[in-house]
Order: C-alpha cells, then sequence, then structure tokens
C-alpha cells in the first residue's frame, strides 16, 4: 500500500485557504464562462474533481495520466490534503478544471521527478535549448549558457496533471487558475528563496507532443513562460525591490514518457514503457539575479 500511495502521489498532477480567499473573474465570453471562481482544492471539492477525470479527463488519456478508477479519489483527496490541487467551478459550483502545482520540498521526490518523469538529469540528454527574451520569443541557444539549477540552489515548482472541460476551453480559464496556484505559492517561494539564499526559480512541466506544438497541435510553452515571467517578477520585486519587464527564461526540452494506466487494474502500476506515449520533460528556468535581456 506504501508503495502505491508513492506512486499516486508522483503520478497524479496539489496553502489551504479558507473558502471566502478565492478569487473570481469575470469573462467577456458569452456563455459558459461568464463567472468562474477559482479556490485551492478542499475535500469538498474532491468528488467533482473525480466526476471531471471520470467523465471527461479519460477521454483525453493521451495527454493526461489516468489511474485506474478505485485509485483516482484516493489520489485526489491525497492531493488536496498536501495543498498541491487546485480546481475552477462555475456559477452551479461544478467543477470545470484542474491543475496541480506546487513547491518540491523534498529530496527525494525532486530525484525521482527529474529522472524518472522530466528526465532532466541523468543520461538522458536535452533535445531543445531556448531563451525567451522580455518579449515572449523563444530563440535557440546553446546550453553551455543556461543557469545550472540543483535541488539546493534553487525552488523548484512542479506542474501538470491539469485538465479543463472542453466546453471552458479558450476562455482562459486554464490560464486564470494557473495564476490563481502561482499566487498561493507565492509567500512560500519568497521564504524559501530569502532563507536559502537560492539562485533560480524553476518550473518542471510534461507535454505531451501535440500540446507542443507538434502533430497539428498548439506549443503550450510560451504561454506557460509568460506565466512563469509574471510570477517570478513578483517574486524578485518583493525579495530584492527590483522591478523588470526584461528578464529571460531558459527553456530546455527532454525526450520522456507519460505511463499509460490499465482503468480496470487492481494494481496502482503502470503498463511497460513500450505501451507509453512519447512525450517531453520541459524545463524553466529563471535566475533570480538576471533582469535583462541580450
Amino acid at each position: 500500500m506504501k508503495q502505491r500511495i508513492i506512486i499516486i502521489s508522483l503520478i497524479l498532477c496539489t496553502t489551504m485557504f479558507a473558502m471566502e480567499n478565492n478569487i473570481t473573474y469575470h469573462h467577456p465570453a458569452p456563455h459558459y464562462a461568464d463567472l468562474i471562481t477559482y479556490y485551492q482544492a478542499m475535500p469538498q471539492h474532491a468528488q467533482g474533481i473525480v466526476d471531471v477525470i471520470n467523465n471527461h479527463a479519460i477521454k483525453d488519456n493521451t495527454k493526461i495520466v489516468i489511474l485506474p478508477k478505485q485509485f483516482r479519489a484516493m489520489a485526489v483527496e491525497q492531493n488536496i490534503a498536501q495543498k498541491r490541487l487546485y480546481c475552477a467551478l462555475n456559477q452551479a459550483e461544478e467543477v470545470v478544471a484542474f491543475k496541480k502545482l506546487f513547491i518540491i520540498n523534498n529530496k527525494e521526490e525532486y530525484t525521482k521527478i527529474t529522472q524518472n518523469e522530466i528526465r532532466c538529469k541523468g543520461n538522458n540528454p536535452c533535445i531543445k535549448t531556448q531563451i525567451f527574451n522580455g518579449n515572449g520569443i523563444g530563440k535557440s541557444s546553446n546550453l553551455n549558457l543556461f543557469s545550472p539549477f540543483s535541488f539546493k540552489n534553487s525552488v523548484v515548482i512542479y506542474c501538470g496533471g491539469d485538465y479543463t472541460m472542453p466546453a471552458y476551453r479558450n476562455q482562459k480559464v486554464n490560464s486564470n487558475l494557473t495564476h490563481h496556484a502561482f499566487n498561493s505559492i507565492k509567500n512560500d517561494a519568497i521564504d524559501t528563496i530569502k532563507k536559502n539564499n537560492l539562485d533560480n526559480i524553476v518550473l518542471l512541466y510534461g507535454l505531451a507532443k501535440i500540446n507542443a506544438g507538434e502533430e497539428g497541435g498548439i506549443d503550450r510553452t510560451p504561454s506557460i513562460v509568460r506565466a512563469l515571467k509574471k510570477f517570478s517578477e513578483q517574486i524578485i520585486h518583493e525579495c530584492f525591490n527590483i522591478t523588470s519587464k526584461s528578464s529571460i527564461v531558459f527553456h530546455q526540452q527532454y525526450e520522456a514518457l507519460m505511463p499509460i494506466f490499465d482503468p480496470e487494474s487492481n494494481e496502482c502500476g503502470p503498463l511497460p514503457d513500450d505501451e507509453s506515449i512519447p512525450k517531453y520533460g520541459n524545463v524553466l528556468t529563471f535566475p533570480l539575479g538576471n533582469t535583462n535581456t541580450k
């Protein structure tokens, strides 16, 4: 059972607020998303998140990891208890989107995520390097120019397991949920940076190839870069009283695999690697001392 719980906590992509601390955004869209409220997920949201997984996310199982049926509720509840999961609710108080985002505070978990999931540590070569400038434009660059990161010198954030119901897509629901999640961990990030005199803010995330701009899809990395830059610029302003809109972000990409699970299995173990789906592990690094572009 201990092994199952460890696997669940690593695979399913969760600061607890009182319910009055939610954020509400009004949208100009003429339908559905005209009023969405964003929360750090609490126990009362667990069943709604599970329902979204069972009824909707399961249809996108080539883009998001779906655990076997009997482990989904346990995984959601565990992520909520660990304060790692966020959700968006419509006017009817129904969950329409969720996202996992948290600061990695455990060295063992950091090692497992970087080596086994993102695959940015170890012998796996980096296949793509970019530098995003202050205008959000990515340019290929030599890896030797990149700021090195580690568990000791960086505040490392994991983002993953997000899903938005089809009717609520293209209405900034995911973007607003990401903003809410980042804002929720901001004070913890500032405290960690000040306490340990860290060099970088690092974001780890995986992308299915269609979400990396291949197979006719749209590359999500530029929008993720914008979210990280906004968050990181708030951090450097509050930590160092520096205001800048010209900071840069380093992007590294690695070949990785998205595990596939048998939905009816009584074991929470993925199918063999040859039945997994190729994806990309991504690393964004925001150097805390870098506030201008070249």
